[in-house]
């Protein structure tokens, strides 16, 4: 009866440290998989990052931090976020590069003010913009007059006024001294409730005036387009 009480004994405590044994390794992988997707999602933001040109987001573990770190829990939550960063880099580099037709109308904002903010402008010439800035300036203004039936209209007028460009300035017959400014080229002296430094950088504020100006493209008169 000893013998059979010891042998059960030790089989049970055989059985219990090959449990926490094995409970180590599983423990041990899932730490390793973790730091794996740290380094690997952090890689790939990076990259995304670099595409953007925006600037990168510093590594809360790197090196021999990352090695020495045993919390798996919180491993596998900074491993989660640097994925999420990726993912979301990845839609917004897919998201500008997409055609205009298929995107919403704030993806196209979205895209014109990245544009503007990475040099789109290229000087306030007519139509000095780049080709994926007017690409989305034409087709916003026709989106967002369609909705009072003056889409080819407002489109019209942009190219001949501006070329879509929303800082084009240029100088009036009527007085050399008075300057035209943005997309449908407005005189400060004439609208002064607009705010022209951000018409010329917000192509959002800059349509929304152009639509207030011409009562949706009702009021074509300051235009006089025949």
């Amino acid at each position: 009866m000893r013998l059979l009480a010891t042998v059960l004994t030790a089989t049970a405590v055989a059985g219990l440290l090959a449990g926490q044994t094995h409970a180590a390794s599983a423990k041990q992988e899932k730490c390793s998989k973790a730091k794996q997707g740290i380094e690997f999602y952090r890689g790939k933001t990076w990259v995304w990052q670099e595409r953007l040109d925006t600037k990168k987001t510093r590594a809360s573990l790197k090196g021999r931090q990352l090695q020495e770190h045993h919390g798996c829990a919180y491993l596998t939550w900074v491993s989660k976020l640097w994925q999420k960063r990726a993912e979301g880099l990845r839609h917004r580099f897919v998201t500008l590069h997409a055609s205009p037709y298929s995107l919403s109308t704030d993806q196209l904002y979205e895209r014109a003010q990245w544009e503007i903010a990475h040099g789109g402008i290229y000087s306030h010439a007519w139509g000095a913009v780049s080709p994926r800035l007017q690409e989305a300036c034409y087709e916003l203004v026709n989106r967002e007059f369609s909705r009072f039936g003056t889409g080819s209209w407002a489109v019209r007028i942009v190219r001949r006024e501006s070329g879509c460009n929303p800082a084009a300035v240029n100088y009036t017959y009527s007085d050399p001294g008075e300057r035209a400014t943005g997309l449908s080229q407005m005189i400060p002296n004439v609208h002064r409730w607009v705010d022209y430094g951000r018409v010329m950088r917000d192509m959002r504020y800059s349509i929304a005036v152009f639509i207030r100006l011409s009562d949706g493209g009702r009021s074509t008169g300051p235009w006089c387009l025949c």
